[in-house]
C-alpha cells in the first residue's frame, strides 16, 4: 500500500477523514490519484499505475509527470502547471496521456495545487466511457442497417401513428417510398371493420401491455384488401410507450390453410360415403329390379303404374346421388381415356339443354383444342352438367348461359399453371351473382343457398373434386348482380383422342344365368327380373355355394353374375377360382361400391365387366348381352 507524502497531513481531506481512512479511500477509487511536486510523482494509488501501463503505485512514483505527456506537449504542459501552483487555480480539462508502452489514452482530469508547490492529480479513463458510446453508435447503426435492408415488413408507432417505417412495408401497403407512411395514422391502412378491436389493442399497448399477436384486413394504397398478421412488441421512449411490430401479407396462407381443411373435409366425408355406399346401393337395387318388374306388369296409365315410375325414378336420384357423395370424396372408381374435350362438352351440353328453360339462352363457343383430355367421360359430363344447372339457378326463368372452351393462355387473371398445354372451359350466366361470405363456402359439400328448391349441395363439391382429381384447377369471379363466371383449367395430354364405348340397347335371352348375392331381397329381385326377361336363372347366396354348382355341373351355366363382397367366399376369389377351373367361363362381377377393384383389374382377370349397383332393367341387359357376345 502506497505511504502518503510526508507533508500529507497539509492534505484537507486527511484533515477531515485521518490518514488511514484517506489511504483506504485512495485504493477503493476507480480513479487514479497521485501528487508531485515540480513533476516529479511523490504519491499515487494503484488505479493510476494502472492506468499507465504500471502494475503498483511503487512504480509510479519518482519519475516525471511528463513520462505521460506526448513529446511535443511536454513544454506546454509543464508551463500550464507552473502556471496552476502560482495561481492555486484548480482545474478540470481533458487531455490524451501517453501510457509507458506509448499507447495514448484519453483522461478526464481534475488539477488541485495544494501548499509548497505540492499538486494533487485525479485522472479518470475516458476509453471505456468512449467504448460504450461507440458499441452503441455501432448497435444503432446495425439495427438501422437490418431495419432498412430487411424483407420484413417493420414499423415503428406511437399511439396509433406511425413515426418510422422500413421500405418493405411500405411496400406491402403499395406506397414507394416509406416517408408516404410517417405522420399518417394506421388506420388509414386497415379494413374500417377492424378498427374497433385495433383501437382496443393500440390503447393497451399505450399502457404498457403485450398483446399476443393476431391478424386483421389491411388496405393497400390501391383499394384491395389483404389479410395481415401482426406482431408486435412495446418499448419505453421517455414517457410514452413505442410499437415496434413486424406485419406480414398471410391472405395466400390463409387460403391453402382453407383448401386443406377443405381437402380433409372431403376426405372424410369420402371415407364415410365408402363405408355406407355398398349397403345403400344394394338397398336402392332391390328396389329399382322390383318396381321395374312390377312395371311391367301393371296397364300404363294406371295409378299404380305412375307410382312405381315414380318409385324408379326416384331410385334413379338416390344413386346419382350417392355417385355424387362418392366423386366429390374421391372413392369412385373411374377407368380415364384419352378424350376430345370438345365432343364431351357438346354431349353434355345436349343433355343439360333439357332442363334448361327455353326462355334461357344457351350459347356454345368450342374452339378446337391441341391434344387430348385424359379422363372418365362420365366425369367430364358431370362437370359440365352441374356447372350448367348451377347456371340456369341463377338466371331464372330468363336470362343467357354461355359455355365455352379453348386453349388456356397464362397471364393476369389466370391460376398458376405447371407446364404443357391447358385448356379453360367457361361457363358464364349473367345471373343474380354471389357475395363474398357465399363465394367462400361454395365448394364445401351440403352448403347450399337453394334447400328450398330442392338443392342438397352437392352440385359444385362434385366440380371440385373432379377437377381436383384430374389435376386442374377451378376459378371463380362473381359479384352480386353481375353473374357469375366458373372457369375450370384442365391439363391436356399429347396422346390421340379415343371414342369411348358404346353398348347398344338389348333385349332378353334364353341362356342359363347363375345369381350370386349374399342379399336374398336383391338376389330375389334380380332373379325374377332376368326371368321376366327369358333368361333362365339359379341363384346362390355365396361364392361358396356358387362355386360348388358350378363344380357338380360345369358347361352348364352361360353367365354368372356375382356380387364383390360377401362371406365365405368374394366374388373377386370366385371369379379367379372359377377361370381357373374353367377357362372358357363368363362372369360380370356387381358393386354396391369398390375403391380397389375396377375394369383395369377386371380385364387382367379375365371377368367380362364390373357393374355398379343399382343398374336399371336397360343398363343389366346390355351388360348381360355384351358378356354373351360370341368371342
Amino acid at each position: 500500500m502506497p505511504t502518503l507524502p510526508k507533508d500529507a497531513a497539509s492534505f484537507p481531506l486527511v484533515d477531515e477523514l485521518g490518514a488511514e481512512a484517506f489511504r483506504r479511500l485512495a485504493e477503493l477509487s476507480p480513479d487514479g490519484m497521485l501528487a508531485h511536486r515540480g513533476g516529479r510523482v511523490v504519491w499515487a494509488n494503484r488505479a493510476a499505475a494502472q492506468k499507465v501501463g504500471l502494475g503498483e503505485a511503487s512504480e509510479l512514483v519518482g519519475r516525471s509527470i511528463l513520462e505521460i505527456v506526448r513529446p511535443e506537449q511536454r513544454a506546454a504542459f509543464s508551463a500550464d502547471v507552473q502556471r496552476s501552483a502560482a495561481t492555486q487555480e484548480a482545474r478540470t480539462y481533458r487531455h490524451t496521456f501517453l501510457k509507458f508502452a506509448g499507447e495514448p489514452f484519453e483522461a478526464e482530469v481534475q488539477r488541485l495545487p495544494l501548499s509548497d508547490g505540492l499538486m494533487l492529480v485525479v485522472v479518470r479513463d475516458l476509453e471505456p466511457g468512449k467504448r460504450a458510446e461507440q458499441q452503441q453508435r455501432s448497435a444503432e447503426l446495425r439495427a438501422r442497417a437490418f431495419f432498412d435492408a430487411t424483407t420484413e415488413a417493420m414499423g415503428i408507432s406511437k399511439m396509433g401513428v406511425h413515426v418510422e417505417v422500413n421500405r418493405a412495408y411500405a411496400t406491402l401497403f403499395g406506397y414507394d417510398e416509406p416517408a408516404g407512411l410517417v405522420g399518417r395514422p394506421i388506420f388509414d391502412l386497415l379494413d374500417p371493420n377492424e378498427h374497433a378491436r385495433v383501437r382496443e389493442l393500440v390503447a393497451r399497448r399505450g399502457r404498457g401491455e403485450s398483446p399476443p399477436g393476431y391478424t386483421v384486413w389491411a388496405r393497400r394504397q390501391d383499394g384491395s384488401r389483404f389479410l395481415m398478421a401482426v406482431q408486435g412488441s412495446s418499448y419505453l421512449d421517455g414517457a410514452d410507450y413505442m410499437t415496434v411490430v413486424v406485419v406480414r401479407d398471410v391472405t395466400a396462407q390463409q387460403e391453402e390453410e382453407a383448401r386443406l381443411r377443405h381437402r380433409e373435409k372431403l376426405e372424410a366425408i369420402g371415407r364415410l360415403a365408402g363405408g355406407i355406399a355398398h349397403d345403400f346401393n344394394n338397398i336402392l337395387a332391390g328396389i329399382l329390379g322390383s318396381a321395374e318388374l312390377s312395371l311391367a306388369q301393371v296397364p300404363q296409365g294406371s295409378d299404380l303404374h305412375g307410382s312405381l315410375v315414380t318409385i324408379a325414378e326416384a331410385t334413379h336420384r338416390a344413386r346419382d346421388l350417392v355417385r355424387q357423395i362418392l366423386t366429390f370424396g374421391r372413392r369412385d372408381k373411374h377407368e380415364p381415356r384419352p378424350l376430345a374435350l370438345g365432343q364431351v362438352v357438346t354431349e353434355a351440353l345436349g343433355l343439360a339443354r333439357v332442363a334448361i328453360p327455353p326462355t334461357v339462352t344457351v350459347e356454345a363457343r368450342l374452339l378446337p383444342l391441341e391434344g387430348s383430355l385424359v379422363a372418365d367421360a362420365t366425369q367430364v359430363q358431370r362437370v359440365v352438367l352441374n356447372l350448367c344447372a348451377n347456371a340456369r339457378d341463377a338466371v331464372g326463368a330468363a336470362g343467357r348461359i354461355e359455355v365455352s372452351i379453348g386453349p388456356a393462355t397464362p397471364g393476369e387473371g389466370t391460376p398458376k399453371l405447371g407446364p404443357g398445354r391447358w385448356a379453360c372451359l367457361r361457363v358464364k350466366d349473367d345471373g343474380e351473382g354471389m357475395d363474398e361470405p357465399t363465394r367462400a363456402r361454395l365448394f364445401e359439400p351440403f352448403h347450399t343457398t337453394k334447400a328450398e328448391r330442392g338443392g342438397h349441395g352437392l352440385g359444385l363439391a362434385v366440380v371440385h373434386g373432379i377437377v381436383s382429381d384430374l389435376g386442374g384447377q377451378v376459378q371463380v369471379a362473381s359479384a352480386l348482380g353481375q353473374g357469375t363466371t366458373f372457369e375450370v383449367y384442365l391439363p391436356l395430354s399429347e396422346q390421340p383422342a379415343v371414342e369411348p364405348p358404346r353398348v347398344a340397347a338389348a333385349g332378353g335371352g334364353s341362356e342359363h344365368l347363375l345369381v350370386v348375392d349374399d342379399e336374398p331381397m336383391l338376389r330375389g329381385a334380380i332373379s325374377r327380373l332376368l326371368s321376366a326377361m327369358g333368361y333362365r336363372v339359379s341363384v346362390a347366396e355365396d361364392g361358396a355355394e356358387a362355386l360348388a354348382q358350378l363344380r357338380a355341373a360345369p358347361g352348364t351355366v352361360d353367365l354368372v353374375i356375382s356380387d364383390i363382397s360377401m362371406p365365405k367366399l368374394s366374388g373377386v376369389e370366385l371369379a379367379k377360382t372359377l377361370l381357373a377351373e374353367q377357362p372358357g367361363a363368363r362372369i360380370v362381377l356387381c358393386t354396391g361400391f369398390s375403391d380397389t377393384f375396377g375394369e383395369a383389374e377386371a380385364q387382367a382377370l379375365g371377368v367380362k365387366a364390373v357393374l355398379t349397383k343399382p343398374l336399371s332393367k336397360a343398363e343389366l341387359a346390355a351388360a348381360i348381352r355384351a358378356a354373351l357376345a360370341p368371342r
